[in-house]
Order: structure tokens, then sequence, then C-alpha cells
């Protein structure tokens, strides 16, 4: 203490000797260096609200001394690769990189050293809580003006939220054009499925005006109500197809008789073809079979 003040002081006890080299006394130097130690004092406290400022934001610094193959890591990262030292090898930081991007990241790294330019390079880490994706920022620059050899300097950034935000959002972006397109698709498929049937029916309701007797009217009737019920098959067939594709929908066989489907289907389309002056002939096997006789009549129909 020094005029009631505190003092650092760095001491040096000196002998002192005649001209004969006989020692007759010690000499006591102290040389304050109280400003030097307060300011050494005040760097290590910044450097410690830095590292804490880091580590809150998911941030950590690097330095780089190619030549020497030294890397020096702040606590923050040494941290998350659980090592117990801040000082590696570039080799043992590199298993650190996790596999499947290990040749690229590596890559990208000597395409920048040979550069010696800024870079910016997304990579995943190996940590000890798991994966991590990470972006490495840094600058390349002189070693030292008076010695050879490069360093790096540069911080590492956890950039997880972020990329599973960007997966997250791609996927809702891919499956909401996928759900657009099934819609546009659902929408021409009902349209050419519901067309060419209803078509059918309008000419049977033609037919009914210019037939006088009563059998006719009631034939054309029947073929009528099974056309609209065959539509009706038709829409919920197509509905259920469209559906499939997007989930595992089964379809049932059933027992029909090829014979009075293609008979429906003929007579559905008979007053057209007949108003276009064409003619209209079938041939089939009586008997039942099993299949899918909705998808059937909308193959004939169509």
């Amino acid at each position: 203490v020094w005029a009631g003040k505190p003092l650092w002081l760095e001491e040096a006890i000196l002998p002192l000797e005649d001209n004969d080299g006989n020692v007759f006394g010690t000499a006591f130097i102290a040389h304050d260096v109280t400003h030097q130690l307060k300011a050494q004092i005040e760097i290590e406290k910044n450097l410690k609200y830095l590292e804490l400022g880091q580590t809150s934001a998911g941030i950590g610094h690097f330095a780089l001394d190619l030549k020497n193959d030294h890397l020096v890591v702040s606590d923050w990262i040494a941290g998350h690769l659980g090592v117990s030292q801040n000082n590696l090898t570039l080799r043992e930081a590199a298993k650190f990189i996790a596999k499947p991007v290990s040749r690229a990241t590596r890559k990208a790294f000597r395409e920048a050293i040979i550069a010696r330019d800024d870079f910016t390079i997304e990579t995943t880490l190996r940590s000890v809580d798991g994966f991590i994706d990470v972006a490495v920022s840094g600058t390349i620059e002189q070693a030292s003006p008076f010695k050879d050899g490069l360093k790096v300097l540069g911080i590492v950034r956890d950039v997880s939220a972020e990329k599973a935000s960007e997966r997250a959002l791609r996927q809702a972006t891919e499956e909401a054009q996928a759900e657009a397109t099934a819609r546009s698709n659902l929408l021409a498929v009902v349209s050419h499925e519901i067309r060419t049937p209803v078509s059918g029916i309008l000419g049977l309701i033609e037919q009914m005006r210019r037939d006088h007797s009563q059998r006719d009217k009631e034939r054309a009737l029947a073929l009528i109500e099974d056309s609209a019920e065959a539509l009706l098959t038709t829409l919920d067939s197509t509905l259920q197809r469209m559906r499939s594709e997007r989930e595992t929908v089964s379809e049932s066989k059933e027992k029909f008789e090829p014979r009075s489907l293609v008979e429906r289907v003929a007579e559905l389309f008979r007053p057209l073809a007949r108003r276009k002056g064409l003619l209209i002939e079938m041939a089939s096997d009586a008997g039942s079979v099993s299949g899918y006789p909705a998808r059937i009549q909308q193959i004939l129909a169509n």
C-alpha cells in the first residue's frame, strides 16, 4: 500500500559487488506494474463477457495456425465437442465432422485456404448431445509479417434451429404443392369421368321424347336409373382412386355379369350413336366373373 492505495509491484533483489567482485550489500528494486495488471484483469473480464455472450448466442470462436497445425477453440466449442482442452490439431478437429459431409467440408476448407479469402462453410458436427448443424465463418491472413505461414480466425455458429425450420418449411411447401396437384388432377379426372355417362343419360332423355310407346319409355327410364347409379359408382370410385394415391386404400373384388354390364353401357350410348349415324353392336358370353365392374364400366364408357 502506497499513499493509502494498493499497488502491485514487480520486485527484484540484486547483489552489490565492488571492483574485486566482493559482495558488500544488496539492492532492492520495485517496479510498479499496477496499471499493467489492471489492464490485464480488464481484458480477462471482457473475454469472459465475450465468452458468455457467445455461449448465449450459440457462437464459439477459434484460431488456427496452419503452419504449426495448432487450433485453439473457445470454451463453447470445446464443451460441444466434449474435449477437456482448448488446444487441438486440425486432424483431431476433423474427426468431429459428420461422415456424410466430411469430404465436402474438407474440400470447401481447402479451396478457401487456396483462395485466401473470407469463407462460410455449413456442415454438421458430432457433439456430446448428438449432431448439430453449424456455420463456420472465417478469414485467412498472414501469420506474421516476419514469419511464413497462414492463420485462420473465425467463429462457429449453431444453426440447427434454422436448418430445422428450413426443412419444415420445405416439407410444408412440397406437401402443399402435392395437395394442389392432387386437387387439380381430381377435378380433371372427375370432369372427364362424369361427362361421358351424363352425355349418355341426356341421349336417353331425348329418345324418351321421341318414343310414344309406354314400353319404350319404361325401358329408357330403367336405363336412365341404371346409368345414374353407374354415374354415382363412377364418381365414388374416382374419388377413392384419387384418395388411394395418398393413402393405402384397398378396393375389393365383386361378382358381376359381363354381358349385363356391356349391354347397359351399349344401351346408354345407342341414342348418341344413332344420332351420329353409327351402330353399336356387342358380343359377350353369359356367366359371372369376379373383378371390378365399376372400373370396367368406366373404361367401356370412355
